[in-house]
């Protein structure tokens, strides 16, 4: 199997509507602490108007590997691929500079469940100031700079789950229904699933 580098030196990877994505990380699925681009071995590449991530991560907290897969869209939004590593791996280094490997491969052939197209762009997100919670959860999912991560908080009684760090503070934006907690970490409504 040939050596890969660190998906790091992949980035910055600046998409055609100028958003760029300059840092990746990533959950541990042992301890749950942030694992970055520097401890994750594959390829990283723009295919059509996407990002593909194929990698291995290399916990440095509990030493545990994982394989992470997944698509960023143009909107820095991360969407779970189902291949596996190997196969999505071998579909990439068979590309041509990052070009689909044959004219058979179209773009809807990436396609995953979106909401229908709009006629006017969406308005940026706006970034909200620091939300104090009227209630936390005392049980916590990890640590991210040395801030404990709440699993759940609640605010004006909505309950918010943890949804990501801010990784990059100079490009921070929040969806309206997000919320700031402790200047690093964003929350969304929890989904409530019926039965």
């Amino acid at each position: 199997m040939p050596k890969y580098a660190k998906i790091s030196r992949s980035l910055p990877i600046t998409f055609a509507n100028g958003n760029a994505v300059r840092q990746f990380a990533k959950h541990c699925v042992r301890c749950r602490q942030l694992v970055s681009g520097e401890h994750m071995y594959g390829v990283m590449t723009l295919v059509q108007d996407r990002i593909v991530l194929a990698a291995e991560a290399h916990c440095p907290h509990c030493q545990a590997k994982f394989p992470v897969t997944c698509v960023i869209t143009d909107d820095k939004k991360v969407h779970r691929v189902v291949l596996p590593m190997t196969i999505l791996r071998w579909w990439l280094a068979s590309s041509q500079a990052g070009r689909p490997r044959s004219a058979n491969t179209r773009a809807q052939d990436w396609e995953y469940p979106a909401t229908p197209p709009v006629a006017t762009p969406p308005p940026a997100p706006v970034v909200v100031q620091h939300t104090h919670p009227d209630q936390r959860s005392e049980d916590s999912i990890g640590r991210f700079q040395d801030v404990a991560i709440p699993a759940w908080v609640q605010v004006n009684g909505i309950r918010y789950v943890f949804a990501r760090p801010v990784v990059d503070k100079a490009s921070l934006s929040l969806a309206p229904h997000e919320l700031l907690i402790d200047g690093c970490l964003i929350f969304a409504p929890e989904q409530r699933t019926s039965a």
